[in-house]
């Protein structure tokens, strides 16, 4: 590397070679724009692709300090990079801009585009919608936070894209002019990058800037857009509608889901479990209502939707007990909803535990003593998990989701459902949360074994 780098004002600098930085890098090429690529590594997983397909540009990295910024030069900064970097800091302090890669695929684009985020179950609604915009007839593409980047979608010629937004890409990102956007609930998570609640609430605000509809579930104050600004406003909830809304109507156990005044479809025929996913199917509903997607289109996705991997995803049923993969409950706020989604009275046996991310456990406290009897935890947060847990609730401490297994094969009865549901980040003990998830899949069939 030269000992010395000077950046001018009309190079682009992707500062983060995951895979969005690569997706980046692969648009500005196409479009013949001048451009070098930054990482704080010296050998990001990106970093061979690049090599291959752009043997021409500029890859930095290392020693910061012989790095010069000019004023008016052009960062795009990959989602993984916070803003406290050093790096990133002396660059705005000298003037650089800084853009995602969202900002790029706007100026792209020209049909619908939603954009969907939330601490838990947008992954869930983005593909849900995906679903129901293909079966109402509409060629759609789906990425964002969630499968491919959005700088990658733009060869699909989708009529509607549909993006699932993280506060990382948010708070990079200019006003994105959505056609609808949507918070679906906040609770806390990320607090190690965002430091506070309002903090965090101020990234995912982001999302409605210039958007022409906001969806906002009228039970969470925390979806309302904090600036209206002339769009479009429109509601959901669990309670029964008003005139243009998405809600519930009747007593248990006959519950409708309703449109306004007009009966769309019984809420037991959503082939999703759990309280929570009845929230995200009414979001997901109101979301197509709101973009002109068929009703009875919505409902026949609504009564086949399976889920998706990692996800209150059930692994094995057997001597009476089920056991639920949640590992992609990566925050506090995910756990709660799968313990009330799911729970009835002191039923589950919950495994969790992780990198908390300067979480704060308590607020699980109360669904732990209505729904477990009883709770393993592992990784580096479990003793500071255990703390907040009273005495009525069993503990036990383990280092390894096998022995979670084993431990909850031994303290499971009929009617009983062991739930592996963190409630925090897996990167303490596994590569992902996927990682994790399959670790706990290939335990419970290995341990508890296969139903005949």
């Amino acid at each position: 590397m030269d000992q010395s780098v000077v950046f001018d004002d009309s190079e682009h600098i992707i500062f983060g070679l995951g895979d969005t930085g690569l997706s980046t890098a692969r648009y500005l090429y196409s479009k013949g724009k001048r451009f070098c690529v930054y990482d704080n590594f010296k050998n990001p997983p990106a970093l061979k692709i690049l090599k291959q397909e752009m043997p021409d540009i500029k890859f930095y990295s290392g020693e910061r300090q012989l790095f010069t910024i000019n004023p008016g030069t052009k960062i795009l900064l990959s989602p993984g990079v916070p803003r406290s970097d050093s790096f990133l800091r002396e660059a705005i302090e000298a003037g650089a801009t800084i853009k995602s890669d969202l900002d790029l695929f706007i100026t792209e684009v020209d049909v619908p585009i939603i954009g969907i985020t939330g601490s838990n179950g947008k992954s869930t609604v983005t593909e849900l919608l995906g679903a129901m915009a293909s079966e109402s007839g509409y060629k759609v593409a789906i990425g964002g936070n969630l499968g491919p980047p959005a700088l990658d979608l733009l060869d699909t010629k989708a009529e509607i894209f549909i993006l699932e937004l993280s506060s990382f890409q948010l708070e990079n990102s200019d006003a994105l002019n959505l056609s609808i956007a949507t918070i679906l609930n906040l609770s806390p998570d990320h607090l190690d990058r965002h430091q506070t609640m309002h903090g965090y609430s101020l990234a995912k605000q982001r999302i409605f800037l210039g958007c022409k509809t906001a969806v906002i579930n009228l039970d969470d104050k925390t979806t309302y857009p904090n600036n209206f600004d002339g769009c479009l406003i429109v509601k959901w909830s669990f309670d029964e509608p008003k005139s243009g809304e998405i809600g519930l109507a009747g007593e248990f156990p006959n519950i409708f889901i309703c449109f306004g005044t007009k009966i769309i479809m019984r809420a037991d025929e959503i082939y999703l479990p759990g309280k929570h996913n009845l929230a995200n199917s009414l979001a997901a509903l109101t979301i197509g209502i709101s973009i002109g997607f068929s009703i009875e289109s919505m409902c026949g996705v609504l009564k086949n939707f399976s889920g998706l991997a990692h996800r209150c995803e059930l692994i094995l049923s057997k001597e009476g007990v089920n056991w639920i993969n949640d590992s992609k409950a990566t925050n506090v706020g995910a756990t709660r909803a799968a313990l009330e989604g799911l729970g009835e009275r002191k039923n589950i046996i919950l495994i969790a535990g992780g990198i908390a991310k300067g979480a704060n456990f308590q607020s699980l406290l109360t669904p732990i003593k209505k729904h477990c009897k009883k709770v393993i935890l592992i990784g580096e947060s479990a003793l500071k998990f255990s703390s907040i847990i009273s005495d009525d609730v069993q503990v036990s401490l383990v280092t390894s989701i096998e022995e979670a297994v084993k431990l909850s094969k031994s303290h499971s009865s009929t009617g009983d459902l062991v739930l592996l549901s963190p409630a925090c980040s897996s990167l303490d003990m596994f590569r992902d949360y996927i990682d994790r998830g399959e670790t706990f899949i290939k335990a419970v069939l290995d341990i508890v074994g296969v139903q005949k």
